[in-house]
């Protein structure tokens, strides 16, 4: 989550702010406030034009970016959590069966992104925070195991990955958003131990360590960076 945090743009997102700030949610893609109708069952979305994906991509962000992101967390080849939570969208069980080629409630046109709802959800825009909608360029595939080294549209994207060894963060030269990109490069070491993570935060070596609660028995995705 760290990771899609500093790569995620979303078509609304918490700002890297302190609380009370942080907690409140604001569009980040999305121009403004959606237009809702058909009694809170339709969504129109209209998105800014300045946001572009990272090397190599290097293409605009359109609503097609976030179509996508919908059918990647619905497709029956995935098991998604984003599923459960696009769940009300039209159109949505019945892509997940498989028993349909697309997605009946959303479509996307140049930069409006409408998504119609079997019926209403008063946390909707809520639920387009998480981080299995993040914007993708609209020919990322679908696979099981998952995809690596996705071009990425919000402040960071990854530059390398070593699974389970280390992971490289670079900053997006194309962010067009105002979040922070306060140092040029990331850098994780996974698969650290607490006790090694925190003496090298303390001699300078490391900037902080996720510490693992049960001890010295580090899962492979604990980190330093």
């Amino acid at each position: 989550f760290q990771r899609l945090g500093a790569t995620c743009a979303l078509v609304y997102n918490y700002p890297d702010r302190p609380f009370p700030v942080g907690a409140h949610l604001q569009p980040e893609v999305a121009t403004g406030p959606p237009e809702i109708s058909d009694g809170g069952r339709r969504y129109v979305f209209t998105l800014r034009d300045d946001f572009r994906f990272s090397p190599p991509s290097d293409e605009p962000v359109t609503a097609e970016a976030f179509a996508r992101a919908f059918e990647r967390a619905l497709d029956p080849a995935i098991n998604s959590y984003g599923a459960t939570i696009a769940r009300d969208i039209v159109g949505a069980r019945e892509y997940r069966k498989g028993d349909a080629s697309g997605i009946a409630g959303l479509s996307a046109d140049g930069q409006t992104l409408t998504i119609e709802l079997v019926r209403p959800v008063p946390n909707f825009v809520e639920r387009l925070s998480v981080p299995w909608f993040c914007s993708v360029p609209p020919d990322t595939p679908v696979r099981e195991e998952g995809v690596d080294l996705i071009p990425s549209a919000g402040p960071y994207y990854v530059a390398s990955h070593d699974p389970n060894r280390s992971l490289v963060l670079r900053r997006n030269p194309n962010y067009g958003g105002d979040r922070p990109q306060g140092v040029e490069e990331i850098h994780y070491e996974i698969g650290v131990s607490s006790n090694r993570g925190a003496v090298e935060v303390e001699e300078g070596r490391a900037d902080y360590v996720l510490l693992d609660p049960a001890g010295e028995d580090t899962p492979p995705d604990d980190l330093i960076a």
